[in-house]
């Protein structure tokens, strides 16, 4: 028993010198000493103040004495996004400082639209007690309908709106512009929203009731949209 002790114990050992000389062979060939003529065993460390010193010991390679010590500093420059640290791949940030003003004329709709912005806004707030969760919605397509139909009866209809004015609009998100696209075909002049047409959204695959025109149904039938609240926006209507 005690030769196997003693086995273990040298192959312990002879492990732990093996692994320390690689490693310290490592150090220098990775860190080679800048001045050929300056000891090897001895190279000072700018960063921390310390100079490191070979040592015989096997569970310490190195011991470390103190040097002239060099001060950190924490401070850290604040970064600022500029043409010149930002990669000519990266595209450019968007702030309210670089943004284009926009073009002329839309300071007579200015008003207008930040109406519909402020009914959007009650419209969101407002409480639902009472309603069915699809009816919590319909405000807010309602608004948005009236907006993209205003925006487009000025362009279409008045021609009161340049046409650089009326994409920047739509770029803008003033207007749903798959809405209008819908409205400039025939048959769709009166769409209330895009979900009334989506037929893979249905029981049947078939449109919304509100697109069937008033003259296809009962007289005392009521028909009410559940994607937005329609009534009926058929175009024979």
């Amino acid at each position: 028993m005690w030769r196997l002790i003693i086995v273990w114990d040298w192959c312990r050992r002879k492990r732990s010198g093996i692994i320390e000389s690689f490693c310290l062979r490592r150090m220098r060939h990775n860190h080679p000493p800048a001045d050929p003529h300056r000891e090897a065993d001895q190279r000072p460390s700018a960063s921390l103040g310390v100079v490191a010193r070979h040592s015989p010991s096997r569970s310490s390679p190195f011991t470390f004495s103190a040097a002239h010590p060099v001060p950190f500093t924490t401070c850290r420059q604040p970064f600022v996004a500029s043409s010149q640290t930002q990669s000519p791949n990266m595209p450019p940030i968007r702030s309210s400082r670089n943004r284009k003003p926009p073009p002329d004329g839309f300071e007579d709709i200015e008003d207008t639209l930040l109406e519909f912005s402020n009914k959007l806004k009650d419209a969101e707030n407002a409480s639902h007690e009472g309603k069915k969760k699809h009816e919590m919605v319909w405000p807010v397509f309602q608004i948005t309908h009236q907006r993209s139909k205003y925006i487009y009866d000025l362009y279409y209809e008045k021609e009161a709106i340049s046409k650089q004015l009326y994409e920047w609009l739509l770029k803008n998100n003033y207007a749903d512009k798959n809405l209008i696209a819908k409205w400039k075909k025939q048959g769709y002049e009166k769409l209330c929203c895009l979900r009334c047409i989506q037929t893979k959204e249905t029981n049947f695959n078939s449109t919304c009731i509100c697109r069937v025109p008033r003259k296809q149904l009962k007289e005392d039938q009521v028909i009410q949209c559940v994607n937005c609240g329609c009534r009926g926006c058929g175009s024979s209507d």
